[in-house]
């Protein structure tokens, strides 16, 4: 872990994130490892990579980001370390309760593979082998059908925030979506249960406790094949759905007595279909009037986070702990839920659709409600219902329904900009909530839509609408917020900080500019960097730009490669 240079360094064991936008003072990031290097053509789609990375460049561009956050005075935790760490103090039988859930959610894995892990005398040998995989050797199924791994690697770990998200002072612990992550969930849940810095000697607060999954009947295994016999049978895979209601689709039979399917690496859910991934969830805070900080929660719908998953988190945010006696005080006001109605695997996450600039704007991916093909999202508001005063008098038993009075009340709002005002009314936060943005739109700059009659000579807003429209494609919204106002993005969305944030856009400033000897703020550190970054732009935003062209490859950006553990308003909370 690296240490702040200026500002005293956040409590230890003490995560606090209210708002996206406040300072970052403590994260988590993992820097890519040989998990990269063992990607082939056959398997990183499997991985959920658009295309094979150069681990090389994509390690020297993710140590120029933790480089740039050190630079900031930001406590940095890498997961590796903290994962060793945790390995090394646990007792053989909780090693061997470890690797026996990382075994169910391997397919194929020889026992005898995590029996030699069982066995290992270096925590950081078996950190390294949980994260970068185990190479099949003297395996036939290896030589002749590709199967190259008696344990896969994490290839998407380096995406901290996807798997956990710390709101207020608790954490939501992600419960992974897609198959491939399994492991990744599993591995990161005894990090965040042992390991001190996620709270007091290890023991962190969780808004979904570790026992949930048990609770629920959450039985999520692995297996190589699995096969399915039925007399009526109803698929979905991906988007196609096979035999719905009874009626097959085109080439299957509509009147088969028995249907005989087998499944290649199957995952397998028992109990609640429930699915939460971190990177659909955004803390956004404001101050209560009273002299702290209330906090309004987005939380994006889509595969990536089902609505049973939304239901249960909306609860615990804002009921109170173990009773009905009154809102707990979380300091979490009300709930948005952003309805993608999108049910694909590539929707993406909310943090790549939509970005807190700071406190004032949000900018938002227009085509989250003009998408090309489909209907556009909706809005909802999860907020506690008026109290009631008394029950209704009990009459003579006339064989009624039994009323079941609802723990929250759900609105729907005709758009985001309703939404968050409505949130913010019900979290009782004084400021008024963030303008929303829509990019890329005709709005930002001068000059009207294309077709139009008066459109000024030498101007083509076409070409700039376009240019921007593949910016926002390529997750220039998944921008990391160090200070309000002060965010950190990649060199090739210059374009898109510069047109696309609040008033005359932002400046943009290379990290070079900071990291390396002879750049205009080189040797500056903490709140001297920030103050001079400020001075630099009066009255602007700040775009601080990295070279990412091969981790912008893999589906994100520094907002999905960051997780914040400890954000604070400058002036610090009341």
């Amino acid at each position: 872990m690296t240490t702040p240079t200026c500002c005293p360094p956040p409590t230890p064991s003490a995560p606090f994130v209210a708002g996206e936008t406040d300072r970052l003072r403590a994260c988590v990031v993992h820097t890519p490892g040989r998990e990269l290097e063992r990607l082939t053509p056959a398997n990183y789609r499997w991985h959920l990579f658009d295309d094979l990375l150069d681990p090389g460049r994509a390690r020297g561009e993710h140590e120029r980001l933790q480089a740039l956050l050190v630079a900031f005075g930001i406590a940095v935790y890498r997961f590796g370390d903290l994962l060793a760490e945790v390995y090394g103090r646990l007792s053989r039988p909780d090693r061997e309760a470890l690797l026996d859930r990382v075994y169910a959610v391997n397919p194929g894995a020889p026992a005898y593979v995590f029996g030699r892990l069982a066995r290992a005398d270096s925590p950081r040998r078996v950190a390294r082998a949980l994260i970068e995989g185990v190479e099949a050797t003297g395996s036939f199924s290896a030589e002749v059908e590709d199967a190259l791994f008696h344990l896969a690697p994490m290839g998407n770990v380096i995406f901290m925030q996807d798997a956990a998200v710390v709101v207020r002072d608790r954490i939501v612990q992600g419960y992974m979506s897609r198959l491939v992550r399994l492991q990744e969930e599993v591995v990161l849940e005894e990090v965040l249960q042992r390991h001190e810095a996620f709270g007091p000697s290890g023991s962190a607060k969780f808004w979904l406790d570790p026992d949930f999954r048990a609770r629920h009947r959450m039985d999520r295994r692995v297996h190589d094949y699995l096969r399915v016999e039925a007399e009526r049978l109803a698929l979905r895979l991906g988007h196609a759905e096979l035999g719905r209601g009874g009626e097959a689709m085109e080439g299957w039979p509509a009147q088969a007595e028995r249907v005989v399917l087998e499944l290649e690496n199957a995952h397998v859910a028992a109990g609640r279909h429930f699915t939460l991934e971190g990177g659909n969830l955004l803390p956004v805070s404001g101050p209560d009037g009273k002299g702290g900080y209330a906090t309004v929660v987005l939380i994006g719908h889509n595969a990536r986070s089902t609505a049973d998953a939304i239901d249960e988190l909306s609860y615990r945010l804002l009921r109170p702990e173990g009773g009905d006696e009154g809102p707990r005080p979380s300091g979490v006001g009300a709930v948005v839920v952003v309805d993608f109605q999108d049910p694909s695997e590539d929707a993406g996450h909310l943090d790549t659709r939509v970005l807190l600039v700071d406190p004032r704007t949000l900018l938002v991916d227009r085509t989250l409600v003009e998408p090309p093909d489909g209907p556009g999202a909706r809005f909802y508001v999860f907020d506690l219902p008026p109290e009631r005063t008394a029950d209704p008098p009990e009459g003579p038993d006339d064989g009624g329904e039994v009323e079941v009075l609802p723990k929250l009340r759900l609105r729907a709002c005709p758009g985001l900009g309703e939404a968050l005002t409505a949130a913010w009314r019900a979290a009782g936060i004084a400021s008024p909530p963030p303008e929303v943005r829509w990019v890329p739109g005709w709005d930002l700059w001068t000059g009207p839509p294309p077709g139009s009659s008066d459109v000024p000579p030498g101007t083509h807003p076409t070409e700039r609408w376009i240019a921007l429209q593949q910016l926002v494609w390529a997750n220039a919204l998944n921008a990391l917020v160090i200070a309000p106002g002060v965010l950190v993005g990649f060199e090739r969305h210059r374009r898109f900080y510069e047109d696309a944030t609040a008033g005359p856009g932002a400046v943009c400033v290379g990290a070079a500019e900071i990291l390396d000897a002879g750049g205009r703020f080189h040797g500056l550190t903490c709140c001297a960097l920030l103050g001079a970054l400020r001075r630099a732009a009066p009255g602007r935003n700040v775009a601080l730009l990295l070279p990412g062209d091969e981790l912008s490859r893999a589906r994100g950006g520094p907002g999905s490669l960051v997780m914040p553990l400890v954000r604070t308003p400058e002036g610090g909370y009341p």
